[in-house]
């Protein structure tokens, strides 16, 4: 995939800058395909084309910095610095568009709520201020994430399970990114049915007669 940015001026500044943002397109693309077990780009794609809608989530893990070096020479901390210019501490998932509900009033929404199901030995990694009954390990619990342009929240079966019942993040917006096929419309209510239009809503009648021929 080739990727290409609009000069925002004349001049060699400005074909400058093209190219470096050119140049992390390109790099956020390679590393998010290559560092994930399964693209989130292919993903995203076989979405549009099933389900008419995308979604992408974009969220910042500062575990993917490297470690500050325990002694800080002078060699140490520039070895640590060329490899820290060269991570990418963001995480991109797509997730499938059953598990999101967007704000239905915008295009551009102002609140997603995301659902999921993990396993209970997942789930106490990822949040230990969770208090559980002693279950299985491999059983599946609900986790519900609420994101607005202000604040988010975490809930396991209504308990939140954040250090304060709801937290303020500095993204700016809800850190979901959300597409659609173009084969839906915009509807008076707003409704997400109506805009997300894959393609076997077209071809469902026809591989329905064609189905009866065999």
């Amino acid at each position: 995939m080739r990727f290409f940015r609009p000069q925002r001026g004349v001049g060699k500044p400005a074909e400058e800058q093209a190219e470096m943002l050119r140049k992390w397109d390109s790099g956020l693309y390679y590393r998010t395909k290559v560092e994930n077990p399964v693209s989130p780009w292919r993903v995203s794609a076989k979405n549009l084309a099933l389900y008419g809608m995308h979604c992408w989530k974009c969220i910042y893990d500062p575990t993917r910095w490297p470690d500050r070096p325990a002694k800080s020479t002078e060699e140490a901390l520039a070895t640590w610095e060329a490899a820290k210019s060269m991570s990418l501490p963001m995480v991109i998932t797509s997730l499938h568009p059953r598990l999101i509900m967007p704000d239905p009033t915008d295009i551009t929404p102002h609140w997603v709520i995301e659902w999921r199901k993990i396993a209970t030995v997942s789930a106490s990694k990822l949040y230990p201020r969770w208090k559980h009954e002693e279950v299985s390990p491999a059983t599946s619990i609900e986790v519900l994430e609420y994101w607005d342009e202000e604040y988010y929240c975490v809930q396991i079966g209504g308990q939140p399970v954040l250090a304060k019942p709801v937290m303020r993040h500095k993204y700016g917006r809800p850190p979901y990114i959300i597409g659609y096929s173009g084969l839906g419309q915009e509807d008076f209510e707003g409704k997400t049915e109506k805009r997300a239009v894959g393609l076997l809503r077209y071809l469902r009648s026809l591989l329905a007669a064609e189905s009866e021929l065999y």
